[in-house]
């Protein structure tokens, strides 16, 4: 079903008969969980009790003399359904069954979870869980962001459907994926190159003796611990994405964030890395919006606004590579992106000096803007006059929006999405929410445009920003048909090549692995498939046992 034709009310920052007029609008969220099922190896006993765990965290910690009131309940549960969604949207190889372990991403957990002040200082409701009687699970082994590993956890409670949702056999995620989506009617199918996607998975698996491959130069380069964990993911992911695939086709369900954005579900191409995507799709183009959130911006000033200054943002739209070469020249960089990075955060409200505010324990949580520059390079920022006059601009446009906004919307009207818990509306968030609206209309009008002319398997999938084709389409046309709805929208059209090419340095492979998988493929053993991929080790691709 077209994902075009199955929501009625697709995402968008409605704009009245009042040209001047922001009106706010959500669409309805829908939510799957993806994964497959296999035997139970070895498993805790005892169920978390979320009445008696509330309870008990309502005597530790009291209610705040000002502010709003927490709900120990509601707290409860919120942390039981973010580990227990980890705990199941992860995979595990057959060892870590045996040891009854799971991978977490447990920073992304307590940044959902969220604080509670205590004594006047702010504290991780996550920090006090781990060391409570009462924590779901006991850390074996901490994650790591530089080589993208995940925390590893034991289970101190039983989790139901868990063992069954991280097993691997080839009928279980099938018979899981079918039986997860039998209810959705909204999905959208992929193509998928078989052959492209099958030499990818030859290249990765030859990542530790080999290196990583350059699509670009068709050789192999020097890769470092970090790209080999990352090329482990991938790796699983593709042989995952081959057993799911029916008819050279993935079905991937999705759902429409309240924020507007598309999200798919579960195992698919729009959450995976670019390289996988690519290799996957084959031979393909993207289509993506230049500076769209300023393209956005701009237009929507122009209408409540003419005679707003916007001298620094019109440049940015009309050279966005001059534009950022020029900031990555007053940081010291060879490349544009921190610079891409610095402009997005100021564009949605991040504050250029903002300073780490701490959060107890010793611990400091660092705005936005510090996580992209350090103390000495916000300095570099804060005495370029140029920059600084584009922040101001960007300030200026944005308490236009927001002004614009709260006169137009009642505040009792706004979704809850756009608001804190104490019902107080985020200036920053209405800044996304209207953003992300207006950026998938121009998606879906994209999207539209493709289908009208070349038909519906022209488009091979859509991504936060971006819309995949099979062919080469004229740009100049496109830009026109956007330009209907905002005239500063202009797009970028590339070109990828998937993975084809077989030099002479693949079919001289000696990689065991990789021979391994060549015959498997050709007789079908589909047994010796999942040894070769489940045999790895989960950090380094070592095939020295096989």
């Amino acid at each position: 079903m077209s994902i075009l034709t199955t929501n009625n009310c697709l995402p968008c920052s409605e704009k009245t008969a009042d040209a001047n007029s922001i009106r706010m609008t959500t669409s309805p969220v829908y939510s799957t969980y993806r994964g497959g099922e296999g035997e139970r190896e070895v498993l805790p006993t005892g169920v978390f009790d979320i009445e008696t765990t509330a309870a008990a965290v309502s005597n530790e910690i009291p209610q705040p003399r000002r502010g709003p009131r927490i709900d120990y309940l509601k707290v409860v549960k919120h942390y039981y359904d973010l580990v227990t969604t980890e705990v199941k949207l992860n995979w595990r190889n057959p060892s870590q069954t045996k040891l009854n372990l799971y991978h977490i991403r447990r920073k992304r957990i307590s940044i959902k979870l969220g604080q509670y002040s205590e004594l006047g200082k702010r504290k991780f409701w996550l920090d006090w869980f781990e060391s409570s009687p009462y924590s779901l699970y006991t850390i074996v082994e901490r994650g790591n962001n530089l080589i993208q590993e995940n925390t590893k956890v034991k289970l101190n409670y039983e989790i139901a459907d868990a063992e069954e949702l991280t097993a691997w056999p080839k009928e279980s995620i099938q018979e899981y994926y079918k039986k997860s989506i039998k209810d959705v009617e909204d999905y959208f199918a992929t193509p998928i190159d078989l052959q492209s996607l099958n030499i990818f998975i030859q290249r990765s698996l030859n990542v530790e003796s080999m290196g990583r491959w350059d699509n670009k130069t068709q050789s192999y380069k020097w890769a470092d611990d970090a790209y080999k964990a990352k090329a482990a993911e991938n790796l699983k992911q593709a042989v995952c994405i081959l057993k799911l695939q029916e008819d050279s086709r993935l079905n991937q369900a999705y759902k429409y964030s309240e924020f507007g954005r598309l999200y798919f579900m579960g195992l698919n191409l729009q959450n995976c890395s670019k390289e996988l995507r690519h290799a996957a799709l084959g031979h393909c183009y993207s289509i993506d919006i230049d500076v769209c959130s300023q393209a956005w911006k701009v237009h929507l000033c122009e209408s409540i606004n003419s005679n707003i200054k916007m001298g620094h943002t019109r440049s940015l739209i009309k050279d966005k590579n001059g534009f950022r070469s020029q900031l990555a020249k007053v940081l010291g960089d060879k490349h544009q992106r921190r610079a891409k990075q610095i402009i997005t955060a100021i564009g949605f409200g991040a504050d250029i000096e903002a300073t780490p505010w701490p959060t107890g324990n010793d611990n400091y949580k660092l705005p936005a803007i510090r996580e992209i520059v350090n103390k000495e390079e916000v300095e570099l920022l804060t005495g370029s006059r140029w920059f600084m006059e584009f922040i101001d601009e960007q300030k200026s446009m944005n308490k236009l929006v927001l002004e614009r906004t709260m006169l137009d919307n009642a505040k009792e009207d706004m979704p809850d999405c756009v608001k804190d818990r104490a019902g107080r509306v985020n200036k920053n968030k209405v800044m996304a929410f209207l953003y992300q609206q207006a950026e998938y209309t121009y998606l879906a009008e994209i999207m539209k445009y493709v289908i009208d002319r070349f038909g519906q398997e022209e488009l091979l999938l859509p991504v936060h920003d971006a819309v995949y084709i099979k062919h080469r389409i004229n740009r100049a046309e496109l830009v026109s048909a956007l330009q209907q709805l905002n005239p500063y929208l202009s797009v970028e059209i590339t070109e990828h090549h998937g993975h084809f090419i077989q030099t002479e340095e693949i079919k001289k492979e000696v990689n065991p692995a990789v021979e391994l998988y060549k015959h498997a493929l050709a007789t079908g053993d589909t047994a010796l498939l999942e040894d070769i991929v489940l045999s790895l080790n989960p950090n380094r691709l070592s095939v020295s046992h096989l």
